[in-house]
């Protein structure tokens, strides 16, 4: 079975931790660009932590979508900690190539899961929304740091529920499986 889950309850994790830090920029936009940096580091190395777990975990021949993204998260995020001033000035083109390189990573595994799963139009919608952000991001880096934060927070939060419904779809699978 292709699922671009591996193990059911690290997608959940990925989907628990994109929901608080959406919430924690939307509730908090007020937060230095400095911490909003770091806290983005953070965050993008943990999702590329358990997108690696999950290269680990998957099936042989659908690792490498995994591994892309895990390195592009890790990278992203190393980046975004030891340098965060300069993250700062970076972080609107940061975030929309995140975005987009994420979405398209899930796009693909949406379309080779979407034959043996129902739930593969959670991770192709998940991922046209992070193509999407990423292009809008990336086309109007003007709009502001506040406005930027929100839309990082939105899409977090819509991201997280999307992994946690896809969490809790894999599991299902995974019981009901001989």
């Amino acid at each position: 079975m292709i699922v671009y889950t591996g193990p059911w309850w690290l997608t959940l994790t990925r989907g628990v931790l994109s929901l608080v830090f959406g919430a924690l920029a939307v509730i908090l936009p007020g937060l230095t660009l400095i911490t909003l940096a770091i806290v983005f580091g953070a965050y993008a190395v943990a999702g590329g932590v358990v997108a690696a777990i999950a290269a680990t975990r998957s099936a042989p021949g659908t690792r490498a979508p995994h591994v892309w993204e895990a390195v592009i998260l890790i990278v992203t995020g190393l980046l975004a900690l030891v340098w965060p001033a300069i993250t700062v000035l970076a972080l609107v083109v940061v975030t929309g190539v995140w975005a987009i390189v994420s979405g398209v990573g899930q796009l693909v595994f949406g379309v080779r899961a979407v034959r043996e799963t129902k739930a593969a139009w959670l991770v192709v919608l998940s991922g046209a929304l992070g193509v999407l952000f990423g292009i809008l991001v990336l086309v109007r880096p003007g709009a502001g740091i506040a406005a930027i934060a929100f839309l990082i927070g939105f899409y977090a939060i819509v991201h997280g529920v999307l992994l946690i419904a896809l969490g809790i779809a894999a599991r299902r699978v995974s019981t009901t499986r001989p």
